[in-house]
């Protein structure tokens, strides 16, 4: 009873493996693209699936007059190159149907430079392209970026977008010399000095905007530079 189980399974194996072979290719010709699924797609148009479409065809397709030469693995690694798109997973099923899975970068702050030629970063502070088609409201950087450390300047970056109250009332941070300046929507320009230290300035200036004088429109500038201290000025 044993061995007709061990040679029922064998037979059951040898025909799968017989079905896969004949109906499961990587480079099959009969590739239909059924479904592209893009991460944040309403709240993004970076990407979307006729980008997506675009690109393949400009890429991947362009360089290969059948699609009998064309691995899924080059679908994926041509979509990776993208400045758009953090990850990408292509699968198939044995019909053909291609599923495209696509994680998509979140730009977090628009750099300008003295030459009006601008990138956006993500939050690990790797460089995107800026798109002909759509702009991302983020925090705009301009001025001596260079002259910062980029990993402290993504830092004080990050802390912006994260705390709430920072994220609604500053919109743009100018640098010169090494030292920032942060100006909100509205309200006074907040010269905040050197990076060091970002964390401790950045508690001052939560306090003041917490207070009533951020309400009254008194100041036009706010320093914090100095320790232990907020110096208004009208």
């Amino acid at each position: 009873m044993y061995n007709f189980i061990r040679f029922s399974c064998g037979v059951i194996l040898i025909i799968l493996m017989i079905i896969i072979s004949l109906y499961w290719n990587p480079y099959s010709s009969n590739y239909i693209i059924s479904e592209v699924n893009i991460e944040n797609l309403e709240v993004q148009k970076f990407v979307t699936e006729k980008k997506v479409f675009h690109y393949l065809d400009s890429t991947v397709f362009q360089r290969s007059l059948h699609m009998d030469s064309i691995c899924l693995n080059d679908i994926e690694f041509s979509l990776d190159q993208n400045d758009y798109i953090h990850k990408s997973q292509v699968s198939s099923d044995f019909f053909g149907n291609v599923e495209i899975d696509i994680t998509v970068r979140k730009p977090v702050a628009r750099f300008i430079d003295s030459m009006s030629i601008g990138f956006y970063i993500d939050s690990c502070g790797d460089i995107m392209s800026l798109s002909n088609d759509y702009t991302s409201r983020v925090i705009l950087i301009s001025g001596d970026f260079n002259s910062v450390n980029w990993d402290d300047l993504v830092n004080v970056i990050n802390y912006i977008n994260n705390e709430n109250i920072f994220f609604k009332n500053i919109s743009h941070i100018q640098i010169e010399s090494s030292k920032l300046s942060l100006i909100g929507r509205v309200g006074p320009v907040i010269e905040f000095g050197m990076i060091d230290g970002y964390k401790q300035k950045f508690e001052k200036l939560f306090k003041f905007y917490k207070s009533k004088h951020t309400r009254n429109g008194l100041y036009s500038i706010i320093n914090l530079e100095f320790n232990n201290q907020i110096i208004c000025k009208k």
